[in-house]
């Protein structure tokens, strides 16, 4: 059953059927959830969207406050981690520059947008994430590009199916989340 249909701007194209799956098995492999993928019609290299389901529980108070110095701190440890267990030299490391915007969370769309800016050795990446709570976790809408891209979270909507929203959470029956928001967003710090 679809929970979601992802709506873009114009000059992107939404992948489908084989080209859908060539594409997550080239970039990502096994082991996630994506329901779907897009790629800009002008073919720009390595820029892409997808789409994935984080099943993680009902997120149940998300208005709480962001602390996106806990998120820095963590996010390093992850990507200290990263370099150690790849191997790279120090000029080539994988480096946070910074949030490309600063996370905002919308309480009545049940949204958190932000950007994460990273430093590929002294190639600048840029990742933008618009996240959709719904009944069991997250809808996680990722771009991917480069800051020169001129990526833009502006004309892209998660369409979430009736009976999978966020209002639709049914005590008792469904699944609490044990982390927040804060959680989700280290779940989601690098594609």
């Amino acid at each position: 059953m679809t929970i979601a249909m992802l709506k873009t701007p114009e000059n992107w194209k939404v992948l489908s059927g084989s080209t859908l799956n060539q594409f997550i098995n080239e970039e990502f492999g096994d082991g996630r959830h994506i329901l779907t993928a897009a790629k800009p019609k002008n073919q720009a290299e390595g820029v892409f969207a997808i789409l994935e389901h984080q099943k993680m529980g009902y997120i149940a108070h998300p208005n709480s406050h962001i602390n996106t110095r806990f998120i820095v701190e963590k996010g390093q440890d992850d990507l200290k981690i990263l370099n150690e267990e790849s191997g790279l030299s120090e000029s080539e490391k994988v480096r946070f520059k910074g949030f490309s915007p600063a996370p905002t969370y919308h309480a009545e769309k049940h949204l958190l947008e932000y950007g994460i800016e990273l430093l590929f050795g002294r190639e600048a990446a840029l990742n933008l994430y618009r996240i959709k709570l719904i009944r069991d976790g997250a809808l996680i809408l990722t771009l991917v590009g480069k800051p020169k891209d001129n990526l833009s979270l502006t004309g892209w909507e998660i369409q979430v199916q009736a009976g999978y929203r966020y209002q639709d959470y049914q005590k008792g029956k469904d699944k609490l989340a044990e982390g927040n928001l804060e959680n989700l967003m280290l779940m989601n710090s690098f594609i």
